[in-house]
């Protein structure tokens, strides 16, 4: 299955699955680790903001630092986690 990478919000980790949001609001579920899919995202532009999370630099909307949350364009409120603050400065 090819997706452009534009299309593609986030990556949520579930043990040994991925589920992917997309624009569409459609959904999909890969049976690779999210580390597989790190390794190919970061250069496109990714940002790993929880161990569960991999999110599209694109989407985000606003990040506050003070309760540790990530605001996406679709509403959705993520977990920031304190290692990888340096990542979304």
């Amino acid at each position: 299955m090819k997706i452009a990478t534009d299309e593609i919000i986030m990556l949520e980790g579930d043990k040994n699955y991925t589920r992917f949001s997309f624009r569409c609001q459609r959904g999909y579920m890969s049976s690779h680790t999210l580390k597989y899919f790190e390794t190919q995202l970061l250069e496109k532009g990714f940002v790993r903001i929880h161990r569960s999370y991999l999110v599209n630099n694109l989407y985000i909307q606003s990040t506050n630092l003070d309760d540790m949350s990530v605001s996406l364009t679709n509403g959705l409120k993520l977990t920031l986690a304190r290692r990888r603050k340096k990542a979304i400065k």
